[in-house]
């Protein structure tokens, strides 16, 4: 009679780990706002890139760094401020330990304004960076589902 065939044991079943956080894509994260005609970090955008840094230091993802502007100035011109401002902002978050990687910066100039008014304080809402997660439907699909 031949021996009897050996099966290996079964392996143990593990549950997968839980993930540390909310995937990248339901992160929201605040804005980031600028003076007029700026793209130097005061003291109000590091406080805000001091949170924005402790949510992106415990995420996996990789994030686009958003440059706008207000209404004022030509497209080429704040074309040009919107990137100075997303580049001013990646360069904080790598200098504080962001991977560079992970960053991907794009501006929209005076397109996609938080707020579509035309006053001083729509104005101071629309001179911002915006952090969303990569692959996050574009800014005018956001600012639509946002009623804006």
């Amino acid at each position: 009679m031949p021996a009897p065939v050996k099966h290996p044991e079964p392996a143990p079943v593990v549950d997968p780990p839980v993930p540390p956080g909310p995937p990248p894509a339901a992160v929201k994260l605040e804005a980031v706002l600028f003076e007029y005609d700026a793209f130097t970090l005061d003291a109000a955008a590091l406080e805000a890139l001091e949170r924005i840094y402790q949510v992106l230091a415990k995420e996996q993802g990789t994030f686009e760094v958003e440059g706008y502007c207000d209404e004022r100035g030509d497209d080429r011109y704040n074309i040009s401020l919107g990137e100075s401002r997303a580049q001013a902002v990646v360069n904080w978050l790598v200098a504080r330990g962001i991977e560079g990687r992970r960053l991907k910066q794009i501006s929209y100039g005076r397109e996609f304004p938080a707020d579509p008014g035309h006053s001083p304080e729509a104005w101071r809402l629309n001179r911002r960076v915006e952090i969303v997660p990569a692959g996050s439907p574009g800014p005018g699909v956001r600012r639509r589902a946002a009623g804006n």
